[in-house]
């Protein structure tokens, strides 16, 4: 009786400070990310280190009963696919996913990173791997192409060692 006692005691006690952690990282404040504010969808961006937000609070035209937030970044409404706010132009919103935490979506048509597409990259066959050359950069191969992506630049490669790497991984 003695141990349930304290099992009891010990998942409240964990429960308690789950639920402060949570607190602390709500949105109450201006941290990034979307919510309902006034029946409308809002994006709010990233504080600076001195608790001003980097930039204004973006309003969108998400329809609030169909919304719903992928990441802090990345969102979704039944028409559109939003990205720090921006309504994306030409993305099917029933077909879109993402593929990594990293910024990379696709659809049915296109592959995106953040909300840059790019182009020709083919969405049913992709691979996205952190470059071993680089900091901070990204190789993104399908079966005829291969992208370096840095710093959020996106450039098409053109080098036969890559497409061995691409081909090993068919």
């Amino acid at each position: 009786m003695i141990l349930k006692s304290k099992n009891i005691r010990l998942t409240v006690c964990l429960l308690f400070a789950l639920l402060i952690l949570l607190n602390g990282c709500s949105r109450d404040g201006y941290t990034s990310g979307y919510r309902l504010e006034n029946g409308k969808i809002v994006y709010h961006l990233t504080l600076t280190e001195d608790g001003v937000p980097s930039a204004q609070v973006t309003p969108t035209d998400a329809d609030p009963k169909t919304f719903h937030e992928l990441t802090h970044y990345y969102a979704k409404d039944s028409n559109n696919v939003y990205y720090e706010g921006k309504k994306l132009s030409d993305v099917d919103s029933k077909t879109f996913k993402l593929h990594s935490q990293s910024g990379f979506a696709s659809d049915m048509n296109q592959v995106y990173y953040e909300e840059k597409v790019i182009t020709g990259l083919n969405p049913t066959f992709f691979k996205v791997t952190r470059s071993e050359v680089y900091d901070l950069s990204y190789v993104v191969i399908d079966k005829e192409r291969a992208f370096m992506i840095k710093y959020g630049d996106i450039t098409e490669i053109d080098h036969p060692e890559m497409m061995e790497v691409m081909n090993e991984h068919n």
